[in-house]
């Protein structure tokens, strides 16, 4: 597949050549009254299954055709656009730069969007506001400190700095990301997470340094394996990776640190050079309808954007609203991306 164009401020590659297609809905479009439509959506590996796309051909007969990438191929460099696509599902850590994001972007018309009344309130923030005149929230990730509870009472972290402690020496799993390594140490430090100047960064590289003895792995890919084989009881892990364990009877307790988690919001945007806006409109308010958010929760393990959806599962470590209120987003501009880059680079040597 040849690339449409390059965002090279979007802040992660995705080279074609990891990307799977496939052409949902190969049901014949029940009504003949419905006029065949085409669209088409970039998005995570398993996060929107097939069976809810071709239950949104069913009702609209619009024919969705999915282009994905591997969670495990998100950088800090900059990001290679199937061609034709209309819809893409990013996290807000790697968006552009607010001031480019018309460039890339359709702004949003929330009037053809009756669910967005369901999304979260807590999600109207100033610090969030200028994303949503061109995105949707759909999904929410919290990064924690996670436990085993079988071996590990989770009453025994509170604060992020408890990751410090000796007693863990040799025995932390960290995920193996950037922002999030350099977020946490920054919320530690009492610093901004987004855009910190150069000497606040500094600091919380030697907070992260002075940390490296507790350190057994940083895991990148499927980091809850290591709480599975038994390697590790204490770490980092975000409410997707928790959930993927504890259906594999990992027994994970997340806890959310008095200073906030380390958040991530993944958005729907309709790409600049679509021709199919309406058909875009129509597939965003049904992901946000509430049978389907649940159906994203349970296939993703994320806590949905929207309220008043049940999703009672055992294993889902769903963020209650203070926490979501209380968190701070990844929202560093792909330039701070890449000095965080270079900060754990320094520190894995």
């Amino acid at each position: 597949m040849r690339p449409f164009f390059s965002f090279m401020q979007l802040g992660f590659i995705v080279f074609i050549t990891f990307c799977s297609v496939s052409v949902i809905a190969k049901h014949p479009v029940p009504s003949a009254t419905k006029p065949v439509q085409n669209l088409s959506i970039y998005l995570p590996s398993n996060t929107i299954s097939d069976a809810v796309l071709q239950q949104f051909t069913q009702q609209t007969g619009v024919v969705v055709t999915t282009h994905t990438y591997p969670m495990s191929a998100l950088t800090n460099e900059g990001f290679t656009q199937p061609k034709d696509v209309d819809i893409a599902l990013l996290p807000y850590s790697q968006y552009p730069d607010t001031s480019a994001l018309n460039d890339h972007f359709k702004p949003i018309d929330t009037t053809k969007l009756p669910n967005i009344e369901r999304i979260n309130p807590v999600l109207d923030t100033a610090e969030l506001r200028p994303y949503i005149n061109n995105s949707v929230p759909l999904l929410i990730q919290g990064i924690g400190i996670a436990t085993n509870s079988k071996m590990l009472s989770p009453s025994l972290f509170s604060h992020w700095s408890d990751l410090h402690d000796e007693q863990w020496t040799g025995q932390l799993l960290i995920m193996d990301d950037a922002q999030t390594l350099v977020s946490i140490a920054l919320i530690e430090l009492g610093y901004p997470v987004n855009n910190a100047n150069s000497q606040q960064l500094q600091k919380a590289k030697q907070w992260l340094l002075d940390k490296k003895t507790n350190v057994a792995f940083f895991s990148k890919s499927q980091p809850e394996t290591h709480f599975l084989s038994g390697q590790v009881v204490v770490g980092t892990l975000s409410n997707d990776r928790v959930y993927r364990g504890n259906l594999e009877n990992a027994d994970i307790t997340l806890v959310w640190p008095m200073e906030g988690a380390v958040l991530d919001l993944f958005a729907l945007s309709i790409m600049q050079h679509s021709h199919s806006q309406q058909a875009a409109l129509q597939l965003i308010n049904y992901l946000l309808s509430a049978p389907i958010q649940t159906s994203l929760a349970l296939t993703t393990g994320l806590t949905p954007s929207t309220v008043g959806q049940s999703t009672q599962s055992p294993f889902l470590q769903r963020l209650p609203s203070e926490v979501i209120a209380g968190g701070h987003f990844k929202l560093n501009s792909p330039a701070t991306r890449l000095k965080q880059q270079r900060i754990l680079d320094e520190i894995q040597q």
